[in-house]
């Protein structure tokens, strides 16, 4: 497989193992998921984000929703705005029975939440699903420290797009 030009073109990955519900936790302006569904063949994207104030964006963050709803309005049939944290998100689809194929993390940062995002989302994760996120760094940020060791604990292979930040993602049962 060749490796992916940025992280939109992990919705072409998405496409060649023929995901169907997909998921993006950290929506933000919802600028990657409107790349991502553009190319997306799949039947659904479910967006979480809880859009509240945090450590990098420490004021009202209502506008950023209303601008990612606007900007999905064009997708209206292929995607669902969950408006709550991972967890909340996770528990959502759970409680709908949906597993999806693919899950891109990019919310909190912060070291203990990227490891539960990780840990909680891979039990959710389809069989053959692709795990994947977003600001894979060099060696010494903590979200690469933290898929890096989650990686080695699953003995699990990671693979990064070329974009600046990378992406990076992985196959569940590969």
């Amino acid at each position: 497989m060749n490796q992916p030009k940025d992280r939109a073109a992990l919705a072409d990955v998405c496409n060649a193992h023929g995901v169907k519900n997909a998921v993006e936790v950290g929506t933000d302006r919802a600028a990657f998921a409107v790349a991502f569904l553009e190319r997306f063949a799949g039947w659904k994207l479910f967006c979480i984000d809880p859009w509240t104030e945090y450590d990098h964006m420490p004021f009202d963050r209502e506008a950023d929703y209303l601008t990612a709803v606007m900007r999905l309005a064009p997708f209206v049939d292929r995607v669902r705005i969950i408006r709550a944290t991972s967890e909340g998100g996770r528990d959502a689809l759970r409680s709908m029975g949906i597993r999806p194929e693919f899950v891109y993390i990019d919310g909190d940062h912060k070291r203990d939440a990227v490891a539960n995002d990780l840990t909680m989302w891979w039990e959710l994760l389809a069989p053959r699903g692709i795990l994947a996120g977003h600001d894979y760094l060099p060696r010494g940020n903590r979200v690469r420290d933290t898929v890096d060791a989650f990686a080695a604990s699953n003995r699990l292979a990671i693979h990064t797009t070329r974009d600046s930040p990378p992406s990076w993602y992985t196959f569940k049962g590969a």
